[in-house]
């Protein structure tokens, strides 16, 4: 009997060996797999790094020559090919296949039409890079005209945030800022309010004491396109 139970003590011995052995085993397959995503995932990535997507475009040299039918480099976000939108400090582009490097020294501007959107950065206008000793790089700009729209800086993080440059000319220029761009509120010329930056069109300056461009709705971008479009035109609005 002794002995009988030795035998049976052995076998239930193997059988939790085994019983374990293959739950270790069932556990490394995930473990395997969540490596091997990993592995593709960052392989993915350095591609994304490494292709850059291509878009037909122009420039504009120091000299103020405009370059045509060339093809520019799209700066992307990280790990994505969505165009990014802030400031840019060089540009790569190709002008009749041969590979150019574009920065603030040898370009004032790129324009290049990616995804369906005509995409422009320009060099950020001298007297706001002397004043305020920000770099002097290439801004997306949205909106062209006696007012010119710069975007300053878009982030997502726990919320969307846009902030603007409505630049009018040297001594009039409006910074919208939550301290991103803080080193343009001090700077000489920059105008404290849309009233004031827009005074010389009295009907614009009804609707912003009225309120009638809501900020939700991307009032700075409505004021300057109505100022563009209806001020100038007009020699400064009916209120003249």
């Amino acid at each position: 009997m002794l002995f009988h139970g030795t035998i049976c003590n052995s076998v239930d011995k193997m059988r939790v060996t085994t019983y374990f052995s293959e739950k270790i085993q069932l556990m490394k397959k995930p473990t395997l797999l969540s490596l091997f995503l990993l592995i593709s995932i960052a392989f993915s990535g350095f591609s994304v790094f490494a292709d850059k997507p291509r878009a037909k475009g122009y420039y504009i040299n120091s000299n103020g020559e405009t370059i045509k039918n060339i093809m520019v480099e799209v700066p992307t976000k990280l790990l994505s090919k969505k165009a990014e939108v802030n400031q840019q400090m060089d540009f790569t582009v190709y002008v009749k296949g041969k590979k150019v490097e574009l920065n603030p020294s040898n370009a004032k501007e790129i324009g290049f039409t990616y995804e369906g959107e005509e995409i422009t950065f320009r060099l950020l206008p001298a007297v706001l890079v002397d004043v305020t000793k920000v770099k002097g790089d290439f801004y997306k700009l949205i909106l062209d005209g006696h007012c010119e729209v710069y975007l300053a800086w878009q982030t997502y993080g726990n919320g969307f945030n846009t902030e603007y440059i409505l630049y009018k000319d040297e001594n009039n220029y409006y910074v919208t800022t939550t301290g991103i761009t803080g080193r343009l509120i001090s700077a000489p010329g920059r105008i404290g309010t849309l009233e004031e930056l827009f005074q010389d069109c009295p009907d614009l300056v009804e609707k912003l004491k009225t309120k009638e461009f809501k900020k939700a709705d991307d009032k700075y971008m409505k004021a300057a396109q109505y100022y563009n479009a209806s001020c100038q035109s007009s020699g400064g609005g009916s209120g003249e």
